[in-house]
């Protein structure tokens, strides 16, 4: 009950700054890391400021997990506090590299990771990786995506409607479906095939996780293999279970083409949705750039494709051209600096780069940490149970 109760208090004093001001305020729920960035920036030579008042609301948790776990002679749930933390935070912090957090939100999972480092037992769906491991930070990541998709995919239908681009809503639904039934092939022969397997020997549950992502990489080399062998194990799944089956596969398909959709939202609201041009003059600190100026050997050029795309590319075995040179502003979520839209104005000044910016609007991110936070105390683990629907075994 105590890590609840201290979550909540974060939960609202976190999610009440970043709505009201778009910022997170360390000192107001975890001073440490407020203090040992001010350390840091005194030795970089970097600005920072402290608004107090300073709370150790995560300091008591973490106080209090670790006396939970010597009381219980358990050191692993001694340790787990700082363990929730650190996993939490390198989660966090990818994202943050990615472009998609700022660093606010980072600091806000390390937190929750460490109020509840495991799936507690009021929880009704308890994934194995965060209950027996403290791993929570990936259930309450989980839980905070899956619990905003909605209002994710009207906002970006509204959006992509509104500004007339029907092609690009049209393909929030359209785009990726081959792949949706690739995939769902692919799972299903695996699936089928530790069916067959699972009469003639036991195979633990995690060993049967394990080997279908396994398939699932290697079918993904290896597409008109997979498909066939899907196709072909749906007529081995038939006979096993009848049309009590085509439901189970109807029942991934749909879960599988929800994570699509998400995906196709999340691009259409980068992309189109939460994104405009802007003059230099027209610029403000603190301001998200949609693109990348890099001062190159050849001249000032433009990185518009982020992350998540180059990504994309690699995995398509696409080659993505590595930019090298000054990075004069970039992707962070942190904003633009006064001393970077002075550089951009006098490049634009000199002629070296067209007054045409991309600036991403922000979107407050606390919110669904702190209702997936909630989530994985009274519910559990929402991904775990779509899994286990999947699965027919909820």
């Amino acid at each position: 009950m105590i890590p609840l109760i201290l979550g909540v208090i974060v939960g609202i004093l976190t999610s009440y700054t970043d709505i009201k001001t778009s910022y997170i305020y360390e000192e107001h729920f975890f001073p440490s890391v407020a203090i040992m960035t001010k350390w840091w920036c005194s030795r970089k030579g970097c600005e920072y400021e402290a608004k107090g008042p300073y709370i150790p609301i995560v300091e008591i948790g973490i106080l209090y997990n670790l006396i939970t776990g010597i009381k219980h002679g358990n050191i692993v749930l001694a340790l787990s506090p700082i363990i929730g933390l650190i996993i939490g935070l390198g989660i966090g912090y990818f994202l943050y590299y990615t472009g998609g957090w700022a660093s606010g939100d980072v600091i806000i999972l390390g937190a929750y990771s460490a109020l509840l480092p495991y799936v507690p037992d009021s929880a009704k769906y308890k994934p194995p990786y965060s209950y027996y491991l403290p791993m929570n930070a990936f259930t309450i990541l989980f839980n905070s995506l899956l619990l905003i998709f909605p209002l994710i995919l009207v906002y970006s239908v509204v959006g992509l409607a509104v500004k007339g681009k029907i092609r690009e809503l049209v393909g929030v639904f359209r785009e990726g479906i081959r792949n949706v039934v690739e995939v769902t092939l692919w799972i299903n022969f695996g699936a089928v095939l530790l069916a067959f397997v699972s009469l003639h020997m036991s195979i633990p549950k995690i060993i049967s996780w394990i080997l279908t992502f396994a398939l699932i990489l290697i079918f993904s080399r290896f597409k008109l293999v997979g498909d066939v062998l899907g196709v072909l194990s749906i007529g081995y799944g038939l006979y096993l279970s009848g049309a009590y089956y085509l439901k189970l596969l109807a029942k991934m398909f749909l879960v599988i083409y929800s994570f699509k959709l998400i995906w196709s939202a999340v691009k259409a609201l980068r992309r189109e949705v939460l994104i405009e041009e802007r003059k230099v003059s027209e610029l403000n600190p603190g301001d998200v750039l949609g693109e990348r100026i890099i001062l190159t050997s050849d001249g000032v050029v433009r990185d518009r494709a982020d992350f998540f795309e180059k990504i994309s590319s690699t995995l398509k075995g696409e080659k993505v051209e590595s930019l090298e040179g000054e990075e004069i502003a970039g992707f962070s979520v942190e904003g633009l600096t006064q001393e970077q839209i002075e550089k951009l104005k006098a490049l634009v000044s000199e002629g070296k780069l067209e007054d045409e910016f991309l600036v991403r609007k922000a979107m407050p991110f606390a919110p669904a940490l702190f209702l997936g936070f909630l989530v994985s105390y009274f519910f559990g683990d929402i991904l775990w149970w779509l899994v286990l629907k999947v699965a027919g075994l909820a």
